[in-house]
């Protein structure tokens, strides 16, 4: 069950306790330094998602992040969804090289961030999506007793990385640094909230879902409504192949706004699948 808040913001250098933390982080200020949030994936993905109406939250099991997950909580970690954006108005080179591959089919997709806030504060169920097929199963939540739904932070933790008889462990957000917490990846209440130290540069924002998961769900999704989509601009990869546009566009029937990289033309990056002769090929 949740702490109830105290209704007293600190500062993140001044937390001393868990649910300090928590309620530090799921903060609405805590979106207030970007005007947009972002997310890196693929020309495929976007297509599915503006075609379906929905973003897919999942689960920590499936996450790239195992370090994490095998810190959570199990039971917590079972009942959680999620889906991450970057609170950053700018482009991020190691973003486009982790979450936009294939290079030739990578985009960045912004999206304004009071239209998330409207977004989720107006959410009112959650899909089963079948893992296998990504299709909605059909079954759903739509009472607003049985789930919770919010926009929460990530702090950074150097804790599984150290000596701490002889380095210093510290948490980071957003550029402060706390030194009174200790041990907060593997502080269960905290399971969601605390990432590793190697992946601060991803200044992670999530979308939060969680329920009792009676029925076994793997994976969910939200509606997204047209307003949603037609606030979206997308950019394609500095490597992308093909235009946007006309490559969306053959997809979906909607006009998508679209912006440049600011790389294009001043990459030289190239994977071996790229020259691979059975690339592409399914």
């Amino acid at each position: 069950m949740d702490k109830k808040k105290s209704g007293k913001q600190m500062s993140f250098e001044s937390l001393t306790d868990s649910f300090q933390l928590i309620e530090y982080l799921d903060a609405k200020a805590r979106l207030n330094s970007s005007k947009n949030l972002c997310q890196y994936t693929t020309v495929s993905a976007l297509v599915n998602m503006i075609r379906s109406k929905t973003m897919h939250l999942s689960n920590a099991k499936f996450m790239n992040d195992q370090l994490e997950f095998q810190n959570g909580d199990a039971t917590i970690w079972r009942d959680l969804f999620f889906s991450c954006f970057m609170m950053e108005d700018d482009e991020s080179i190691g973003m486009w090289g982790m979450y936009a591959q294939p290079w030739r089919d990578g985009v960045k997709i912004t999206i304004p961030r009071d239209i998330l806030r409207q977004w989720i504060s107006e959410t009112t169920e959650i899909i089963e999506v079948s893992q296998q097929t990504k299709k909605p199963t059909g079954r759903i939540i739509n009472d607003p007793k049985e789930f919770k739904i919010w926009i929460s932070a990530v702090a950074y933790s150097n804790f599984d990385g150290i000596d701490t008889k002889k380095e210093e462990e510290i948490l980071r957000c957003g550029g402060q640094t706390n030194r009174s917490l200790h041990n907060v990846p593997h502080r269960a209440e905290l399971t969601g909230y605390i990432k590793d130290m190697a992946w601060s540069y991803e200044k992670e924002v999530r979308v939060k879902s969680r329920f009792k998961n009676r029925m076994g769900f793997e994976r969910v999704a939200i509606k997204m409504p047209d307003y949603v989509i037609d606030s979206l601009v997308i950019t394609p990869s500095p490597l992308f192949e093909g235009d946007i546009v006309k490559r969306i566009e053959s997809e979906v029937s909607r006009i998508i706004a679209t912006d440049n990289s600011k790389f294009v033309g001043k990459l030289q990056i190239r994977s071996a699948c790229d020259s691979c002769s059975i690339a592409g090929k399914s």
